[in-house]
């Protein structure tokens, strides 16, 4: 079987104007919705000045598994004369040197464009115990700026009526995302937008531990005569109830928004396959109703 590398949250900082949204970056992330957030400008290597939090792992990849990283440029630094790019790198441990996953140049695109790039997480040789080994990653974002470090969350999600989950990533592709009215972030059939179960993500949550689910809202369906809101939900395996988790009031924010929240994954709860839900419930009768997204992860049980 595949081994189980832990990555503790060594969620990155974010440097030069960037942030990491999947997986979720070190410390806070506020005010990402403007350009110029004080949590996306952390410019001293290797990781923002931001300690890897003492906790053992509570999020899990297995190793050799592709995964989706997404990251913000909150604030265009582009130079025509010498373009720059996002470099998204891993190293085992929180020592030694970082391994090159892959590229992503700076073709001038505007403050608050967000970034997908699928990577596979590495095969290292080393102490892999299910809750021990960490893994890091970084993302120099130009080549003018220091390196940012992250380490891997978890999950996925899918997609429904104008919102996108961004992390963890949705099931299926997320195109067009920095537009309103993309149609990856339009599906409406429920419980999970029509799109089939993922079942070797090779992503891994702790019971009972915390994580951070991001949603775009790619298309702004609020009314101020009956706002709406966002829900996030989790049921174990691919059928039966779903539990509320946490809900996030739709306040008529404007398309693109993007909204975090924290969950904490039930526990007791059985081990294995679990199913992580979000829905755009949007109160307008000139809209759908509900807009659903859907996510396969795997359950750990705590130590």
């Amino acid at each position: 079987m595949k081994t189980v590398a832990v990555f503790l949250l060594f969620l990155a900082g974010s440097w030069a104007h960037m942030c990491l949204i999947s997986p979720h970056q070190r410390g806070s992330m506020a005010g990402i919705n403007k350009p110029g957030s004080p949590d996306c400008g952390l410019t001293s290597g290797p990781c923002g000045q931001r300690p890897a939090p003492p906790k053992k792992a509570t999020k899990a990849f297995l190793t050799g598994t592709p995964q989706t990283v997404t990251i913000q440029k909150n604030l265009d630094h582009y130079n025509p004369s010498s373009p720059g790019e996002i470099t998204i790198s891993f190293r085992a441990g929180r020592t030694g040197k970082f391994t090159l996953l892959e590229k992503i140049p700076d073709n001038g695109e505007p403050s608050l464009t967000l970034y997908s790039v699928n990577i596979t997480i590495p095969n290292f040789t080393g102490n892999l115990g299910t809750r021990s080994s960490r893994g890091q990653l970084t993302l120099p974002p130009r080549k003018q700026t220091m390196k940012t470090v992250a380490v891997f969350l978890m999950c996925l999600a899918g997609t429904w009526a104008h919102m996108c989950m961004i992390s963890p990533p949705q099931r299926g592709s997320m195109m067009g995302i920095n537009k309103a009215g993309a149609d990856d972030c339009a599906l409406v059939t429920g419980p999970c937008g029509g799109r089939m179960p993922m079942p070797h993500t090779g992503i891994a949550l702790m019971a009972g531990e915390n994580f951070t689910v991001t949603l775009q809202k790619n298309l702004d369906h609020w009314t101020s005569s009956s706002p709406g809101m966002f829900t996030i939900n989790m049921r174990e395996g691919e059928e039966g109830e779903f539990k509320q988790l946490a809900m996030i009031k739709d306040m008529g924010e404007p398309s693109l928004t993007l909204y975090s929240t924290n969950i904490t994954v039930p526990h007791p709860m059985g081990h294995g396959m679990a199913t992580l839900q979000a829905v755009y419930v949007t109160k307008n009768p000139q809209a759908p109703a509900m807009f659903y997204e859907c996510a396969d992860v795997h359950i750990m049980p705590r130590p």
